[in-house]
């Protein structure tokens, strides 16, 4: 656990300078688009691939765009993602409840630190676009490890929980 939350750390601090770099000036987005540029190419290159051209020029216009965007709706999507994150958080706590988890077993603070790090794993490792699968995993074990009970309630409101967060609200 010590491993994965320094991991954890580690990733979230180098996304976050280069985020701040990428975003920071136009010319430090060009420095990192020409930079990923050299490193891509060698790796598509090996690949048998032909190598990417024109990155810097790519991620200054990425920049804009992505600011342009960021000044638009930042408030409005941060509301958005913030009330999602909560009911989707009440749906997970509403069917452990439901399977027969009480606060005793599982305390709602322990199931919001079971959510928080699912949807952290999801976001940094994006195997899927819902986070199916990552999410997942990682939900039923950090419930299991913070739970007193039955293996089989936790794993059954967790299947509860991506039914009513997922498959319901595909179609």
């Amino acid at each position: 656990i010590l491993l994965a939350g320094a991991l954890s750390v580690v990733i979230t601090v180098v996304a976050g300078i280069v985020g701040y770099f990428f975003l920071r000036t136009e010319a430090s987005a060009r420095w990192l688009g020409v930079k990923a540029q050299r490193l891509l190419s060698w790796l598509v290159v090996k690949l048998k691939r032909d190598p990417i051209e024109d990155a810097g020029e790519k991620a200054a216009e990425l920049r804009a765009r992505a600011l342009a965007i960021l000044r638009e709706g930042w408030a409005f999507g941060s509301i958005g993602v913030a009330a999602n994150l909560c009911l989707t958080y009440l749906i997970l706590l509403a069917a452990l409840r439901f399977v027969g988890v009480s606060g005793a077993e599982l305390s709602a603070v322990d199931a919001f630190a079971a959510f928080a790090i699912a949807f952290w794993a999801g976001a940094v490792f994006p195997i899927t676009g819902s986070g199916l699968g990552v999410v997942d995993a990682v939900l039923i074990a950090m419930l299991i490890e913070s739970s007193s009970d039955s293996d089989d309630a936790l794993l059954a409101a967790a299947l509860l929980w991506r039914v009513f967060y997922s498959v319901i609200t595909l179609p």
